[in-house]
């Protein structure tokens, strides 16, 4: 940039210029004047000559109007030309501060750019730059997150397989989850408490699995509720977290040392708002939110599969204790009644008894359903289990009540005989009841109804002792029905180990007919003698687990020959020995026939081939004969095809059979298109996996390997599943599976029962 300095100079030297350009004008005037008038140059000569050449005047004038000329344009040539310099100047300028803040940009600097000027391109680079910046902070907060995202999936995969894996032993699975949490979160050490709550009044927590565990202030594996953080938390039911930990609550034990952890969090475990135990970290760095948040849906996996296992625990337990206590009841009713006489002349000994049988009252009130009637049929106490069982919240509900109100209309006659033997003091009844809870629904029980006599031995109440075996019930209901339908389709007979007949269903009596097994000497070698079959021979390998399957051959008392396609095998009792042999079959007469008498035609073909050299037109009318003959009976197996196929379509169940490579339905009958309200034919192009809603398939282990073609099913099992139709209603049903491979294509067939569906 030019200073002041250096433009006056340059503008001295060209003023000085212009005044002597300036100056040439009148002295080339004098010049030739003096030349060609031909006088001498001197003073007086100019005088002279501007006396006679007025225009010399005007010449003289020139140096000084030049000089003034020069002075006021070259000052402005001068200071234009320096302003142009300096806008250059500050252009390149400007040039390299953009170069150079677009470099630092594609580095990955977006530091602020200088904008005193406010001009519009610094403030598209500033905004460029800002938005660069944003996008950039942007990207790495989504790659972040993505990152989070995918460590918490993977997370929760391996801890649902540990949960799986390690879910019949609570202490394998602490462990396995504390360990694996611990280092999968980067802390330093922790402890999974599980909450101990059999006694009520004194509940509390057990210390079932550690890790690189060292407590000073609580070392106990016994912590009691709500004492100390791990007790706070299992009554507020919610996380802690905290930052700083006091310097005497936990030490981090290592090769190297004690060092105190500088965080510490506390997360419950609760499940359908259980409170089931609770899970402690620490760790020296802070644990990020969404390490607390993974914890956190890892204590829900886990609690949920703790309930599971206490639920099957206290069932299994309680079964056992109720059947116990059933067997103890009645050897201490037996006991009872033979030493009343000794119970009434002591005192003493009658309140120990009594106080026994208090204390036994109240087992059986946790553990049974139990209710006292009036000898009139009215309720006079009912405990608990009595009351929400039935489906009521209060006892005032149902106290009052008389015992038919709890009682089915068609039951109503045959319980009205029972209950009058009972209160003139007839033998107890023991059997199976069915009650209607309050809702409608059905409640199957294994009952007992006793009468309790005073000091008289006059009946003063009746009471009722059950079993709640609805799910039971219901399960043998349907064992029950799906035997009874095999049975009408299928041979069946039971023989001893030695060939003895023991039993067989109706199908047996009609095809081998009544008169033909009542001749007999009653044993499998006598009802298969001439079947075709020696089962001298292979009667050792059926006793010893080898079954045996073939045709045998049935001539009936009434003359007939039917044949039968069975399977003999043996079937084995609890202690491994062969309880008896079991033999199923079902008639394949009709295709046996169809069987000798396509060999007849056969045979009559080869017959008429032998004749063709006779005459070839008889030949071709008994060929063309024959193939009538097969036509038609390829349309009864065409019928018989049909008739089965109606009777899948017409099935009171919902069969739907789908492919097992790719999950495609193939079949579906008129109940499967009733349950989704789908149309058949739209039913039939869909997929598998869509029947159902993903949530659902996330939650069952058997829907998520039945909509994955590549995983193995889970087949032969009975389960409720919920299946949510094309309006939006989910119910819940009864699913079976079965597996068909022909040759190297493998199929699948569900069955679907509708829970709902009243047997009586």
């Amino acid at each position: 940039m030019q200073s002041e300095a250096q433009i006056k100079g340059r503008l001295n030297r060209m003023t000085l210029i212009g005044v002597g350009v300036g100056l040439l004008f009148p002295l080339s005037a004098y010049f030739f004047d003096f030349h060609f008038k031909g006088i001498g140059v001197s003073l007086s000569n100019i005088v002279y000559l501007h006396e006679h050449n007025y225009y010399l005047f005007v010449l003289d004038l020139v140096p000084v109007i030049m000089y003034f000329v020069t002075r006021f344009f070259g000052r402005r040539f001068l200071v234009n030309n320096a302003e142009h310099d300096n806008y250059v100047k500050r252009s390149n300028d400007k040039t390299d501060i953009y170069y150079n803040y677009v470099v630092d940009m594609t580095k990955g600097d977006f530091g602020n750019l200088n904008n005193e000027e406010n001009d519009k391109l610094t403030n598209s680079l500033i905004e460029l730059g800002k938005n660069l910046s944003k996008a950039k902070d942007e990207e790495e907060k989504r790659r972040k997150e993505d990152e989070q995202r995918n460590w918490e999936a993977q997370g929760v995969a391996d801890f649902s397989e540990i949960v799986r894996n390690y879910s019949n032993s609570i202490s394998d699975l602490s462990y396995q989850l504390i360990s694996n949490l611990v280092k999968y979160t980067d802390a330093n050490q922790g402890g999974v408490y599980i909450l101990n709550d059999e006694d009520k009044a004194n509940k509390y927590f057990v210390l079932e699995g550690a890790y690189a565990y060292s407590r000073n202030k609580y070392c106990d594996r016994q912590i009691p509720w709500g004492e100390g953080l791990i007790g706070s938390c299992g009554i507020e039911r919610n996380r802690i977290y905290i930052k700083k930990v006091p310097n005497t609550y936990i030490d981090i034990t290592s090769g190297l040392g004690h060092a105190v952890p500088k965080v510490l969090l506390i997360v419950p475990m609760i499940s359908n708002d259980e409170m089931l135990g609770v899970i402690e970290i620490a760790a020296f760095d802070e644990l990020e939110e969404y390490k607390i948040k993974f914890v956190e849906k890892v204590a829900e996996i886990v609690a949920s599969s703790l309930s599971n296992v206490r639920i099957n625990a206290i069932t299994s337990s309680l079964l056992e204790d109720s059947q116990q206590q059933h067997e103890a009841m009645l050897a201490q009713e037996e006991e009872m009644r033979q030493n009343m006489e000794e119970l009434q002349a002591t005192q003493e000994e009658m309140a120990r008894q009594s106080n026994q049988f208090i204390s036994f009252s109240n087992s059986v009130n946790h553990t049974m359903i139990r209710a006292d009637f009036s000898i009139e049929g009215t309720l006079l106490y009912a405990n608990t289990k009595f009351i929400n069982k039935l489906g009521y919240s209060r006892a005032e509900e149902v106290e009052g009540r008389h015992i038919t109100t709890f009682l089915a209309d068609k039951d109503k006659d045959w319980f009205k005989t029972i209950w009058q033997g009972l209160s003139v003091g007839g033998k107890h009844f023991e059997g199976y009841m069915k009650h209607i809870t309050a809702n409608g629904t059905d409640l199957w029980t294994i009952s007992t109804y006793t009468c309790v006599r005073n000091t008289e031995g006059v009946v003063e109440k009746i009471l009722y002792l059950a079993i709640d075996d609805t799910e039971q019930k219901k399960l043998s209901l349907d064992y029950k029905a799906q035997i009874e339908a095999f049975s009408q389709m299928n041979v069946k007979i039971e023989f001893t180990p030695t060939g003895d007949l023991i039993s067989g269903n109706d199908y047996f009596v009609t095809c081998f007919g009544k008169e033909l097994i009542e001749k007999t000497d009653k044993t499998i070698f006598a009802l298969f003698k001439d079947s075709g079959v020696n089962l001298d021979k292979i009667w050792d390998d059926i006793i010893n687990d080898i079954p045996f399957t073939g045709n045998f051959k049935v001539i009936n008392s009434d003359n007939v020959e039917r044949w039968l396609r069975g399977t003999i095998t043996s079937v084995k009792d609890m202690y491994g020995s062969v309880s008896k042999v079991l033999f199923i079959a079902n008639d394949t007469t009709i295709e046996k026939q169809m069987e000798l008498r396509t060999e007849l035609q056969n045979q009559r073909l080869e017959e008429q081939k032998k004749m063709l050299s006779e005459s070839e037109v008889i030949l071709n009318k008994k060929l063309k004969e024959a193939k009538n003959e097969i036509k038609l009976q390829y349309k009864e197996l065409e019928k018989a095809g049909q008739r089965f196929q109606k009777l899948l379509e017409n099935s009171l169940d919902g069969i739907i059979i789908f492919k097992g490579d790719t999950g495609m339905v193939e079949f579906c009958n008129n109940a499967a298109s009733d349950i989704w309200k789908f149309d058949k034919t739209q039913l039939n192009k869909s997929n598998v996996k869509d029947l159902f809603a993903a949530d659902d398939i996330k939650k069952s282990e058997f829907l998520a390997t039945l909509t994955d073609p590549v995983k193995r099913k889970i087949v032969g099992r009975r389960l409720e599943i919920p299946i949510l139709d094309k309006e939006g209603n989910k119910k819940e049903y009864i699913v079976h599976l079965t597996e068909t491979r022909v040759s190297k294509e493998l199929s699948y067939t569900m069955f679907i029962q509708d829970l709902s569906v009243d047997f009586f």
